[in-house]
């Protein structure tokens, strides 16, 4: 006797499950020789006696594309195909992808807008219309998806470079409760520009990834304990091109401070309402994470521009990209809707004036228009001023990353965000970029 769950589909010939990433990607599986005529369409099956929609479902998904999934919830619908009718599970991705079985060609996790142009070349009408349809439904069921119930990250969801081969192991004590676990099992995805890590979990391990570059810089092994899990070492990167931290017990403050942010993050996010309505503006404004009063939300934004800086010198990126990235951060925040400013202070005559007397910039007739072209040029003079830091530091013979280059470079990033913030007469008064270069050590 099949039991009834929480699951339960309406009845159909067919089940199969619907995979979303934390991205907003699909999954679609290219059947071996088009077989009935489809190009690409979704993982789905008949059920073997005895089993429930359900069992089908997540075995039809791992058979056929090599993912272990979970379910987030049913599709009250049934689509009609050529041959038979099939319900749907939306289902999210766990850990990286197995093999596939011999009736599957390919696997492929695509946006919207490319799984409608792949579904369209199956040559089987009826199959067709039905996967179109379902693609129409799983749209509004994307963007209807509260974030509590969001999939979970995938290793194809972001750009990511592999662990290096130098490595160290550390250990680890850092109990974790089963609701946290949770939240740290869907992986941790940058909806905002100054979120700079990326992370998925493969059970039993959390990858932790920069998501400017993609670097992997730690793995972090759990196991089960009462009343949770309970993390118990970590493989972290030691490639000096990659990441500059080689203390043991940084590494393990730094791992805990990220899964403490990552679970307090998702229980910002996931929570409802607006503010109360007594705040101020100014409160309100504050309490935005991408607010540009914020210190933290600036200092992540140069940061970004600093990693930038770094990159090119170490001949890990071109200067074109880096201008590309300092001019998109300008456009962003002049008049993006990334980030939330402070009225009166991000405009040309408040900010940009700030930018032209700190920075040293050559002040220009369009400045007084446009916010964004201070605001670049002031990121392109931080971006030339650490790569002349950098360069200095690689001629010094007696001078090592950390401490020293990081040191003089944070002391530069912390100036940087003061101007910004427009604090900077009060905690560096006097104080210009010009007062910043390489010192010797001795």
């Amino acid at each position: 006797m099949i039991e009834k769950t929480m699951y339960d589909l309406p009845r159909a010939d067919t089940y199969g499950g619907l995979l979303i990433s934390a991205g907003k990607k699909i999954l679609l599986r290219k059947p071996k020789g088009n077989f009935g005529g489809y190009a690409w369409t979704f993982a789905k099956g008949r059920p073997l006696p005895g089993e429930s929609a359900e069992q089908t479902a997540l075995r039809e998904v791992l058979h056929e594309t090599g993912y272990r999934a979970e379910i987030i919830k049913p599709i009250d619908r049934v689509f009609t195909g050529t041959t038979s009718t099939t319900a749907f599970y939306l289902m999210g991705p766990l850990g990286r992808q197995g093999r596939c079985c011999s009736e599957t060609a390919a696997t492929c996790w695509v946006d919207l807008e490319e799984a409608e142009k792949l579904i369209r070349e199956t040559v089987a009408e009826p199959g067709r219309r039905r996967d179109l349809e379902i693609l129409e439904v799983l749209a509004g069921e994307i963007e209807r998806l509260p974030f509590h119930e969001r999939p979970a990250t995938c290793a194809e969801d972001w750009k990511l470079q592999p662990l290096p081969k130098k490595r160290r192991k550390i250990a680890l004590d850092i109990f974790i409760n089963e609701r946290d676990m949770r939240e740290l099992r869907k992986g941790h995805f940058p909806l905002e520009m100054e979120d700079h890590w990326f992370s998925w979990f493969d059970e039993p391990v959390l990858h932790l990834h920069r998501s400017w570059t993609g670097f992997c810089l730690h793995q972090v092994r759990f196991e089960p304990a009462e009343g949770g899990w309970r993390a118990v070492s970590a493989w972290v990167n030691r490639n000096p091109k990659q990441y500059t931290v080689t203390d043991d017990e940084e590494d393990r403050r730094n791992i805990r401070a990220l899964l403490e942010d990552f679970v307090g993050y998702a229980r910002m996010v996931a929570t409802e309402g607006p503010p109360p309505s007594f705040l101020s503006e100014g409160m309100n404004l504050a309490m935005q994470p991408n607010y540009l009063g914020s210190p933290k939300v600036v200092s992540g934004l140069l940061q970004t521009v600093i990693e930038a800086a770094i990159a090119f010198v170490k001949h890990e990126t071109s200067l074109i990209r880096v201008w590309q990235t300092v001019w998109i951060l300008g456009q962003q925040v002049a008049t993006g809707d990334e980030f939330v400013r402070m009225p009166g202070w991000h405009t040309p005559q408040g900010l940009g004036e700030w930018l032209c007397q700190y920075f040293a910039l050559h002040r220009e007739p369009i400045f007084a228009e446009d916010l964004a072209y201070p605001v670049s040029e002031a990121l392109m003079a931080l971006v030339l001023k650490v790569r002349d830091m950098v360069m200095a530091f690689e001629e010094d013979p007696a001078a090592e990353w950390n401490p020293h280059a990081l040191t003089q470079i944070n002391a530069l990033h912390e100036w940087a965000v003061t101007v910004f913030l427009g604090t900077n007469d009060l905690l560096n008064p006097g104080k210009t970029i010009d007062d910043f270069g390489w010192r010797r050590v001795s």
